[in-house]
Formats: C-alpha cells, structure tokens, sequence
C-alpha cells in the first residue's frame, strides 16, 4: 500500500510526515485503548467524537482490540434519553492483556499501556 502524507499545519514550511498505512493504523489502535485506560468504558460513537477519529474507523480498531484480547464488550450505555443506546467498551481484564487468571482491570491496564506502546512502535 502506498504511503499517505501527513501536515503539521497549513502554514509554510511546516513539516510534512510520510506514515504508512500500518503506521498510521498502529497509532490509532494506541489512541483508542489509550483513552478507555485513561477515561474508562465509553461507547464507540463516544471514543469517535472525543477522539476525532471516524466512527467506522473506531468501531474496526475496537473489534481488532477486542479480538487481541485488550478491550471487551461491555453493557449498554444507558445515559442516554433518546435512540439506542451504544455498547460500552471497557479494558479486558482476563485474555492476553491481563495475563489470565482473573488478573482484574488494574492488570488489563498495567498490560494495556504496554501494549500501547508496542502498537505505536
């Protein structure tokens, strides 16, 4: 896949990074489980507006997360009046992020920061 081209601003002379799709994609996995570790269980339409990032996109890092054993489902988020309410998404404090065993959030969490750091390497 080509590389995508990425500004620090519109003004001249300001730099212009060249990320690669992986790149780019191992940065938004470490924004999303960032911001659950730091902020706690959020909505997938939550983690796209306080993040910034495409709610599809959200939704596809959320489900790789989940599937990488960092993040699970949790319940419906039920602070909202109107619509459907959106599924939580919370740490996963007993598949590979935890270490097994019930290791609980505060694991998931200790396991969850590194593994941000591995996915923004």
């Amino acid at each position: 896949m080509g590389l995508m081209t990425l500004t620090g601003g519109s003004r001249p002379g300001s730099r212009v990074v060249a990320a690669d799709h992986v790149s780019l994609r191992r940065n938004n996995l470490s924004v999303v489980l960032r911001h659950v570790r730091e902020l706690g269980p959020r909505s997938r339409a939550r983690i796209a507006a306080d993040t910034g990032l495409n709610k599809a996109t959200v939704s596809s890092l959320v489900a790789e997360l989940v599937e990488r054993g960092l993040l699970r489902e949790g319940l419906a988020d039920s602070t909202r009046a109107l619509g459907r309410p959106g599924q939580l998404v919370e740490l996963d404090g007993s598949g590979n992020a935890g270490g097994g065993g019930g290791a609980g959030a505060d694991r998931a969490a200790e396991h969850g920061a590194d593994a941000c750091d591995d996915l923004a390497r």
